[in-house]
C-alpha cells in the first residue's frame, strides 16, 4: 500500500504463495491497481494446476516457472524439475518446471499469465550458518516472477505513451496488456504457460 501511494512505483515483485486466500493482502493488491501499480505474484510451488494465493486473485498477474534443457549441469540439484508429461515440453528446450503452479482458469482471472524461467537461477543468497557462498542457483516460482517484472520493466521504460499514463487503475491494466502482448510462444498449452514468455526486447 505504501509503494503504491507514495512511492509511486509501476510494478511490484510478490515472490511468494500460499494455500490460503487473505482478504486484506487482496485489499492491498486492488488499492495498489487503483494506485497505478501493477502487483506480478509467483503462482506456486506445489505443482497442481492452480494458482496459489496471492497470484490466484485477479488483480496479480500469474507466472509460472520454465526451465530449458541443456542449460543445467545434470549433477546440479535443480536438474531433476524436468516435468513427467511431454505436454509439458515446448519448443527450443523450454518446459514447465515439474514444481510449477499451472492453468486456473481465466474465466475467474486467476490463470497463470506468463511463465518465466525459473530453473537453476543463480541468486544472491543469505549468509545462514556461517555459509561463505554469496551465491547459489535455486529454482522455483520466486525466482521467475522478477524476471518478469524485469523483462516488463525494460518494455514500459521504452514505452512513452504508457509513461504519460496519469496514474490510476487504467495504467495498471495497460501494463497488464503489454505483459500479455509481449510474450514469445514456447509451443505448449497456454493451460500450462498463459501467453508464453515475457519478452524484454
Amino acid at each position: 500500500d505504501y509503494l503504491a501511494q507514495d512511492a509511486r512505483v509501476d510494478l511490484i515483485n510478490l515472490s511468494l504463495a500460499s494455500d490460503l486466500p487473505s482478504e486484506i493482502l487482496r485489499d492491498a493488491l486492488i488499492d495498489a491497481r487503483d494506485q497505478g501499480t501493477l502487483p506480478i505474484a509467483a503462482a506456486g510451488n506445489a505443482g497442481v494446476a492452480s494458482p496459489a494465493f496471492p497470484a490466484a486473485f485477479p488483480e496479480a498477474p500469474a507466472v509460472a516457472a520454465l526451465g530449458q534443457l541443456g542449460q543445467i549441469p545434470a549433477d546440479a540439484l535443480s536438474a531433476d524439475n524436468h516435468p513427467r508429461f511431454l505436454d509439458r515440453y515446448g519448443v527450443g528446450g523450454w518446459f514447465l518446471a515439474r514444481f510449477s503452479n499451472y492453468g486456473g482458469w481465466p474465466s475467474w482471472g486467476s490463470a497463470v499469465a506468463v511463465a518465466a524461467p525459473g530453473v537453476g537461477i543463480v541468486s544472491t543468497v543469505p549468509d545462514v550458518d556461517d555459509r561463505k557462498e554469496s551465491f547459489a542457483a535455486r529454482s522455483g516460482t520466486s525466482m521467475a516472477t522478477p524476471m518478469t517484472c524485469g523483462a516488463l520493466a525494460t518494455r514500459l521504460a521504452a514505452d512513452g505513451d504508457y509513461r504519460k499514463l496519469s496514474r490510476g487503475r487504467h495504467r495498471a491494466d495497460r501494463a497488464e496488456a503489454i505483459l500479455r502482448a509481449a510474450t514469445l510462444p514456447i509451443g505448449t498449452w497456454p493451460f500450462f504457460v498463459g501467453c508464453g514468455l515475457p519478452r524484454a526486447a
